[in-house]
């Protein structure tokens, strides 16, 4: 074998070793993290005021905020009359405040963007972690969800879509690991982080799909008894943010409940929105280190899913991709934000595809190595 050839493959057997490979993962969280600090200080976006002013009202003991429904809120009485303040209401029913309270530590502390960075640091631990049986794919798709530009710029912004799509990852990992050691409490744990998912923001109900489909690829009856148990148990707490509504104000939690679904399944644009917001550059200005146009970032990861699902294996990041879009289908979100949770998917579609690529060339280069040797 050729010296060349020798030193790749020496390279691949060093990461069999553990130390060096913890070393790496580490390293990659620590880019992660890096370039979503780096964008901390940028002007927020609209809904990111709404929701500081969520986490500065939670922190002193009121489910209160700005509201894009106003209307709603004032027909029942609602507004909240604060001193050099101006259309808050409350109680505050937009969507479930549990990222909020997440976040009241970070608003003490003055930096309430540090919470979403910190799970976009963790995510791509995470996405490493759900292709852990090949390290270097697994690495591969942890260095791209690391610098994926719209991963990069929405981690780095206050937004209750990266609650869900975080903890949607851990129900992801979690069932992997039951996947594999049939150990019941990960599976029941799996069940307590898709339920947080949706008390995020309604739009984590695909973690709850996720368990669902998961279910029901099951044949064996003892297994599907125990997701069903995660799926109730995912289901029982999303119920929680039902029942405090109803029982705080359910007048007016059901009208905004109606008029956000309203919103989401009856707007007559929103599937073509929903289109163009998955093919189009969001509007929004890319991460300072990365410089130009990068809508083809964006259509190279659509064709590398499209590639990643039509493939064998992979299990579980199929069902994860398949109830992720199917919640987006019958929910009609077409918002930017809500793609959040779609991104981790890309970056290990693109992973699996470079690295399919890598592995067939350097095969062909290996047996045309072989052949060219002097003996």
């Amino acid at each position: 074998m050729g010296h060349t050839t020798k030193r790749l493959f020496s390279l691949i057997d060093k990461l069999k070793d553990r130390r060096l490979f913890f070393v790496l993962v580490f390293s990659i969280c620590v880019v992660s993290f890096y370039v979503r600090i780096e964008r901390i200080g940028s002007a927020e976006y609209i809904d990111e005021q709404i929701y500081v002013k969520l986490a500065r009202f939670l922190a002193n003991g009121h489910l209160a905020s700005s509201s894009s429904l106003l209307d709603i809120y004032t027909r029942h009485g609602a507004l909240l009359i604060v001193p050099n303040e101006a259309e808050i209401v409350a109680p505050w029913f937009d969507h479930p405040p549990f990222f909020a309270i997440l976040d009241v530590p970070f608003w003490l502390l003055g930096v309430p963007r540090l919470l979403p960075i910190l799970l976009g640091a963790l995510s791509t631990y995470l996405v490493i972690y759900l292709l852990r049986e090949n390290r270097i794919e697994s690495l591969l798709a942890g260095i791209i969800f690391a610098v994926y530009p719209f991963a990069v710029q929405l981690n780095s912004m206050l937004f209750l879509d990266n609650g869900s799509s975080f903890f949607f990852l851990v129900t992801l990992a979690l069932t992997s690991k039951f996947d594999k050691d049939k150990s019941e409490v990960f599976l029941i744990l799996a069940g307590v982080s898709a339920g947080i998912s949706f008390l995020c923001k309604e739009t984590g109900a695909f973690s709850i799909l996720f368990l669902l489909l998961y279910m029901i690829l099951f044949r064996k009856s003892m297994e599907r008894f125990k997701v069903l148990k995660a799926f109730l148990i995912s289901v029982g707490i999303a119920a929680v943010w039902l029942v405090f509504g109803l029982l705080l104000n359910h007048a007016l939690f059901i009208d905004i409940i109606g008029a956000e679904l309203n919103l989401s399944f009856l707007s007559q644009d929103g599937y073509q929105a929903i289109l163009n917001s998955a093919v189009r550059d969001f509007s929004i200005t890319t991460p300072g280190f990365i410089m130009g146009d990068v809508s083809f970032v964006l259509l190279f990861s659509w064709i590398s899913l499209g590639i990643l699902l039509f493939e064998r294996g992979h299990k579980l990041i199929k069902i994860g991709v398949s109830s992720f879009l199917i919640t987006h289908i019958i929910m009609n979100y077409a918002w930017f934000q809500t793609w959040i949770g779609i991104y981790p998917f890309f970056s290990i579609a693109i992973a699996y595809v470079i690295y399919r690529l890598v592995h067939y060339s350097s095969s062909y280069m290996y047996k045309f190595l072989e052949r060219s040797e002097i003996p």
